[in-house]
């Protein structure tokens, strides 16, 4: 019976040592503005791992602001867009347990080609503020 509890218990800590290797205490955080400063509400922040398989994505806010948190360390290939503004990328490496603010500024939008009042949203919660 004791074995059997010492099996559990070893199975158990595999399974969370597997768990934290997926998960970090580290953040990716920063704006997403145009050339005139204005900030680009609803613009896409993806974060791809360049060493393993990890892809998550942010949307910004009405500041234009992000967060991507509970990442692993390591190096990432971090991209903002906004459809009329083009897209801009960063390489960066994220220690563990650090907080890197990433800005990003993209391309004005010409005439006509952006309406000012988008508002994005998601499915089954609403418009983005």
């Amino acid at each position: 019976m004791r074995r059997l509890l010492v099996l559990t218990l070893l199975g158990w800590l595999a399974l969370a040592g597997t768990a934290a290797a997926q998960f970090g205490d580290s953040a990716l955080l920063g704006s997403v503005v145009d050339k005139n400063g204005d900030p680009m509400r609803g613009a896409v922040v993806q974060a791809r791992q360049v060493d393993g398989s990890l892809s998550v994505e942010s949307l910004c806010d009405g500041r234009g602001l992000y967060l991507l948190s509970e990442l692993p360390a390591g190096r990432y290939q971090v991209t903002a867009s906004l459809p009329g503004h083009g897209t801009s990328k960063q390489n960066v490496t994220l220690g563990r347990g650090q907080r890197l603010r990433v800005d990003f500024v993209l391309e004005v939008a010409e005439k006509g080609g952006f309406d000012r009042d988008y508002r994005p949203t998601l499915p089954g919660i609403g418009p983005i503020n």
